[in-house]
């Protein structure tokens, strides 16, 4: 009774069984009214043996639906991990990429699939050329331009800090070493400049011989462009004043470096031929920044690190931080190739009392 309730409750059929002396019966049937002045009943009855078959062959096949639904579902959940794993890994990676951050862009593994196969690939080799690509351009430069966007890179006139810096005496020391040892101590000496120039949000615009030359205030505006370069080149003496005490050490010779900062207008934007541009700063600014630097070598060539910056620059310093510096000035200075002369400061951090040397 309870099967027949559940099976042929919403219909209009009607069912019972009976149960006779050999076996069981079960009747289906129907009323139909119009045909006479009483209800005919119109129905079919089979042995219960037949029909309980039937029903347990489609309660097995229910079952075995529901068992192969379970299954897929599960299938399709294993499915989607696995084909989703290789996707969400290309989606991190993609992240660090258009971040730049390509130590953090690892590999991509293959998959069977073979899209997703092709993907990994190709991704895989953007990565290695993206990687030998980010070598050879400033990777912060890239990145503000990726935010200015393309009016990011047009030619204008900005108020910028200009750095120069050289290695004193490095005619001699690239004569006394062989190619690799001196790759090698150009690559250290640039990691600790680049370091501390990247700490206050400088731009290396280019590598020329033992040289540098970096800059502030442009492509975005950086309204304390002087303060970064002068606390950049600040970080810069401390850093190879530490590593001439590790040379000393060592007993290997000591590092001499030259700095010159001049802060005026320059004209920044993408210059060069086509196939070949840089964003680079022109201009008289440009020029008086590494004329500073030279002058290092005149007035203490054997200074371990000499500073020295215009007064331009000097003006531009705000309160606080010429509170932690000596600024001396050296007087109206007379630069090469130039006509006019400017006033230069020596510019060196205030230590404090224990403080070595």
């Amino acid at each position: 009774e309870r099967i027949f309730d559940q099976v042929l409750s919403d219909t209009n059929t009607q069912g019972h069984h009976i149960e006779g002396e050999d076996e069981g019966h079960v009747f289906l049937y129907r009323e139909i009214f119009g045909a006479g002045e009483a209800p005919w009943y119109v129905g079919v009855y089979l042995p219960a043996s037949e029909t309980n078959k039937t029903y347990n062959r489609l309660v097995a096949a229910g079952a075995a639906a529901g068992g192969l639904i379970l299954v897929a579902v599960v299938l399709v959940f294993l499915l989607g991990r696995y084909m989703a794993r290789p996707i969400r890994e290309l989606a991190e990676a993609s992240g660090a990429i258009t971040r730049f951050e390509f130590d953090d862009a690892k590999p991509l593994s293959g998959s069977l699939f073979r899209e997703l196969d092709t993907a990994s690939k190709a991704y895989n080799s953007m990565t290695g050329g993206l990687k030998l690509f980010g070598t050879y351009v400033p990777r912060q430069l890239v990145l503000r331009l990726m935010r200015l966007g393309p009016e990011g890179a047009r030619l204008e006139r900005r108020q910028v800090s200009v750095m120069f810096t050289d290695i004193a005496g490095f005619t001699g020391l690239a004569g006394e070493l062989e190619a690799d040892r001196l790759a090698a101590f150009l690559n250290h000496h640039f990691a600790i400049q680049a370091e501390a120039i990247e700490a206050e949000g400088g731009i290396i615009d280019k590598y020329i011989g033992d040289s540098i030359m970096a800059f502030w205030g442009a492509p975005e505006d950086q309204p304390d462009h002087a303060a970064r370069a002068v606390r950049a080149a600040i970080r810069m003496a401390d850093a190879i004043a530490e590593e001439n005490r590790s040379r000393a050490g060592e007993d290997r010779p000591q590092i001499g470096v030259r700095i010159g900062i001049h802060s005026g207008t320059a004209v920044a934007g993408n210059i060069g031929a086509p196939g070949r541009i840089n964003y680079t700063l022109v201009g008289d600014t440009v020029n008086v920044a590494q004329r500073l630097e030279g002058l290092g070598r005149e007035i203490d060539p054997d200074a371990p690190v000499i500073l020295i910056i215009s007064a331009d620059c000097a003006a531009a310093l705000p309160e606080d931080l010429k509170c932690e510096l000596e600024l001396d000035s050296l007087g109206e200075r007379e630069l090469r190739g130039r006509a006019e002369q400017i006033e230069v400061f020596r510019v060196r951090r205030k230590r404090q009392s224990g403080e070595r040397p």
